[in-house]
């Protein structure tokens, strides 16, 4: 009788547990994805985030809202996942207003310069790019 009891109270507890943190994430979820327009690449978003401290210790990155945070960690994990891109993402500082991106900094190439802003736009809940990025071959 005792083992049906502890059963019956984790299954209790789990259940009490998903209602409660499911409207949470529902929340936290952006529920009007925008696609990329190119239809080939899938859009950037996904559940898994590191540790926001690397998005905080980047430094002069701002946001208006919880929603524009959350926002700009998702665009330093996929500068911190591209290898190609990730040095030249240390330069950069993100804006983010209602999901309007401004990038500022500096990077190497013109190349680079695209290749960010690309990246960018494909993020789940990006409404707009706003690009003050300069190449230091400009």
């Amino acid at each position: 009788m005792r083992k049906k009891t502890t059963l019956w109270q984790v299954v209790l507890a789990v259940s009490i547990s998903l209602a409660l943190a499911l409207p949470a994430l529902a929340q936290s979820q952006d529920r009007s994805p925008r696609s990329s327009g190119t239809g080939s690449t899938p859009p950037y978003g996904g559940a898994s985030m590191q540790s926001s401290g690397q998005a905080e210790r980047a430094m002069g990155d701002k946001a208006a809202t919880p929603a524009d945070r959350t926002l700009n960690q998702r665009i330093r994990q996929i500068f911190n996942e591209d290898a190609a891109l990730a040095a030249s993402a240390q330069n950069i500082h993100i804006e983010t207003d209602n999901g309007e991106v401004t990038l500022h900094g500096s990077v190497t190439t013109d190349k680079a310069k695209a290749d960010i802003v690309t990246k960018v736009q494909q993020v789940v809940g990006v409404k707009k790019v706003n690009n003050q990025l300069q190449a230091d071959s400009e």
